[in-house]
């Protein structure tokens, strides 16, 4: 029996003032996380927002939301079968100095 599944996308910025211009970050359209095969039937929960705390950090900076992918009922397995969890991720990359 899975009681629960949940998968979390931490979205985070760098360091405003220790980024140089020509570095490589996350722009405006994030991660564009794609779920490609779900067997366990998961929904996206509301986005949390972080920004405001300052236990969300990293070493490079802060982190904003946490976007979770979850399934918060009990689902039963069956022996033998195959379960997958499959997604993609096509980031929207842009150099420091062009984002927005």
């Amino acid at each position: 029996m899975l009681e629960d599944f949940r998968l979390v996308l931490p979205i985070a910025a760098t360091h405003s003032r220790m980024t140089p211009g020509n570095s490589l970050v996350l722009g405006a359209e994030s991660h564009r996380c794609e779920v490609i095969k779900d067997d366990f039937h998961s929904t996206w929960a509301e986005t949390r927002v972080v920004s405001d705390s300052p236990k969300h950090r990293t070493c490079w900076g802060k982190v904003h939301f946490y976007q979770t992918l979850q399934r918060d009922k009990s689902m039963p397995l069956r022996a033998g079968m195959n379960y997958s969890f499959e997604i993609a991720y096509q980031p929207h990359v842009v150099r420091a100095g062009d984002a927005v």
